[in-house]
């Protein structure tokens, strides 16, 4: 039997889409009959997906939902001819208990409810007992002018994550994903790739099925999903580049081929590196600013520090060598805001990053400096500058 293996630090896999529905947003993604699914599964493989993704249920804005039934009679004779054709992981993409089951009885390794767990009542404790790799979605719809898309994301997929551990589902089978496309802005779906380290800090895989989605149409000039490839491709390379551990594409030879060109770019840790440290309020009294009293009168600062590498390695020799000694940061943070006074925190914060990038095996460095009691003229409750470095 196949099994999905996500290596962490490891390359971006590719997630090969097959719809056995009439009514999925683009044609080019419809397989309802088992002897097309066969074709497109081989053809994916071939082309180097990693797994296939196979459902029965269109869940764009405007599809009419199915009973899970008919689920069932869409999904099954094309997942059996698909798990005979072909010898990787398969995926199926179902939020009704009573399907999963019936898929993964008949061989497929993995589910992926978009639903995050909210559809069926049944299924948080039915993926408990299969004790198959899941991929769990946050569809929580967001207002328009929320101020921080991520964080909002993410604690949504935490409240999910918690859902699933609850009802005995192991977290370290969970894959996550953010939702593009569900619920969200165009502005807000472009946010969450940018912001991907964000999510990673949760500590599991991310997926992303960024795929023809309506924001890359709105983006490009109200292009219909069969012009939607190279949007498509741009933002796949971005979510690899920043670690996203699956990308589910309608376009798997195109994608796949973009893909190695990332990993042989940038490289297996620096694509894959989600793991990080931090080190938050690291605490020195300085003179730096643009005004004299601030160079007489020493002034709090403080210092977050996030590092990131492959972290895998320490945790399995629980080696102090395979990490990042904390002493190490902090000192170094010291040492710098106890130096020469600078104008800017954002040069202190750009030192700082510079120092620990040369002084730690880490693939990205994030630095926020915070100025509390800076001279600002009106009550406030902080002041900061970030920077983000790598390699």
């Amino acid at each position: 039997m196949p099994v999905l293996d996500i290596v962490p630090g490891g390359r971006t896999l590719v997630m090969g889409v097959i719809n056995a529905t009439p009514d999925s947003f683009w044609s080019g993604s419809r397989f309802p009959a088992a002897a097309a699914a066969v074709e497109a599964a081989r053809a994916f493989v071939a082309d180097g997906a990693d797994l296939l993704d196979i459902g029965g249920q269109s869940t764009h804005p405007r599809a009419k939902p199915i009973s899970a039934a008919d689920e069932l009679a869409r999904v099954m004779p094309v997942l059996r001819a698909v798990r005979a054709a072909v010898d990787c992981p398969l995926s199926i993409d179902t939020f009704h208990a009573e399907v999963a089951e019936a898929a993964v009885a008949a061989g497929a390794d993995l589910v992926n409810d978009v639903s995050g767990l909210a559809a069926d009542p049944a299924m948080a404790a039915t993926l408990a007992r299969l004790k198959v790799p899941v991929i769990l979605m946050d569809r929580t719809g967001l207002p328009r002018q929320e101020p921080d898309v991520p964080a909002a994301v993410a604690a949504n997929l935490r409240v999910i994550l918690r859902h699933a551990q609850a009802a005995g589902i192991d977290p370290a089978r969970v894959i996550l994903d953010p939702g593009f496309g569900f619920g969200k802005t165009s502005r807000q779906n472009l946010t969450l790739v940018r912001d991907v380290p964000v999510l990673a800090a949760l500590g599991r895989p991310l997926c992303y099925a960024v795929s023809r989605k309506g924001t890359i149409g709105l983006v490009l000039g109200d292009l219909p999903p069969e012009e939607r490839l190279e949007g498509s491709l741009a933002l796949a390379v971005l979510c690899a580049a920043a670690g996203v551990a699956i990308l589910r594409a309608h376009d798997v030879r195109p994608t796949v081929r973009a893909l190695r060109m990332v990993a042989a770019t940038l490289g297996p840790r620096r694509t894959g590196g989600r793991d990080e440290i931090r080190i938050e309020g690291i605490a020195v009294e300085a003179v730096h600013g643009v005004l004299p009293e601030e160079r007489r009168r020493p002034q709090p600062f403080r210092v977050d520090a996030t590092l990131r590498r492959d972290l895998s390695a320490a945790g399995r020799s629980d080696d102090l060598a395979q990490t990042v000694n904390y002493a190490e940061v902090a000192a170094i943070a010291v040492e710098v805001l106890s130096g020469p006074p600078r104008n800017l925190i954002e040069a202190l914060a750009e030192e700082i990053a510079g120092r620990l990038l040369a002084a730690f095996t880490v693939d990205e460095v994030e630095v926020r400096v915070h100025k509390p009691e800076a001279p600002v003229g009106v009550p406030f409750a902080d002041v900061s500058a970030a920077v983000r470095r790598s390699r």
